[in-house]
């Protein structure tokens, strides 16, 4: 399943009855490079346990599984829990956590779910820091919440 396909999307969520919530902010991925280059950027390797938050439908996970030992996702809209669930059946090596990020232990998170015994390499996040008022530098790869 292309999870960076328009089409696949549109049909999974409507599956899945989902609605996208413009509280949340939510955009999905539609461009396969986006979740590749952020797991190359980020240098993922099985050494490594990442912590991803907001996983959407899951295609940056999917691409994180491939790379790391181990993936824990918190996804705060229990309406997506379904479409994850089809979406990373069979990836054993990824647990989807439902719940705030920003009201979770990160510390224990990641003592639980390090895939080594300590001292194990730092989580990676592969992400970009910009204030969270700012709008992307494009929007290439993402369709808005309005659609």
């Amino acid at each position: 399943m292309d999870l960076c396909d328009r089409n696949t999307i549109q049909s999974l969520l409507s599956r899945h009855g989902f609605r996208f919530s413009k509280s949340m902010g939510q955009n999905f991925l539609i461009q396969g490079w986006v979740p590749d280059g952020l797991v190359e950027g980020a240098g993922v390797s099985r050494e490594n346990g990442v912590l991803e938050v907001g996983p959407g439908i899951g295609p940056l996970t999917v691409r994180l599984a491939r790379a790391a030992a181990k993936v824990v996702a918190v996804e705060l809209d229990r309406s997506l829990l379904p479409v994850l669930d089809e979406t990373l059946a069979g990836l054993d090596n990824v647990e989807v956590l439902s719940g705030d990020i920003l009201k979770l232990d990160i510390g224990a998170l990641v003592e639980e779910n390090s895939p080594a015994s300590p001292p194990w390499p730092a989580p990676t996040c592969p992400t970009t820091s910009r204030p969270p008022s700012s709008p992307p530098s494009s929007t290439r790869g993402a369709f808005p919440a309005s659609q």
